[in-house]
């Protein structure tokens, strides 16, 4: 979103700004590196767990990749809907709230993370940087 300036030229408002939160510090809306961090360390957690708990069958390769996505997607979602952040995100000190403030919830974490999986709804994001998984449970990723 753009606003004009006193000398008539157009100023990109910060992200999370027209939301009503604040440009920078505690509450403002995450960076993309932040949360590429926090969602690399959710998906290292759900290869450790498989690799420990042995759940991949040797017979069958593709077990291994399907069970990584499952543990992870099973993590990120109770996690999230439980405590407002996934492990990676507290981690990386931000939360997940909906964009009143609330609490997300487990059921609008779970479609969120299930969004997330599919990777097109995480990558095109508005100039907010809400993702449309974002935007279809209306959440926000903030800083702590």
């Amino acid at each position: 979103m753009t606003q004009d300036s006193p000398d008539g030229t157009a100023q990109a408002s910060p992200p999370g700004v027209r939301l009503g939160l604040p440009a920078a510090g505690p509450g403002s809306v995450s960076t993309i590196g932040r949360r590429l961090l926090a969602l690399a360390m959710d998906w290292a957690i759900a290869v450790v767990l498989v690799a420990t708990l042995q759940l991949t069958d040797p017979e069958v390769p593709s077990t291994g990749a399907l069970n990584r996505l499952i543990v992870w997607f099973v993590l990120v979602a109770l996690i999230t809907g439980l405590t407002g952040a996934s492990i990676g995100q507290h981690l990386c000190r931000m939360r997940v709230t909906r964009v009143d403030g609330r609490p997300l919830g487990l059921w609008r974490a779970t479609l969120r993370t299930l969004l997330i999986a599919l990777v097109i709804p995480a990558v095109v994001q508005d100039d907010d940087r809400r993702g449309l998984h974002d935007i279809v449970v209306a959440s926000v990723v903030l800083n702590r």
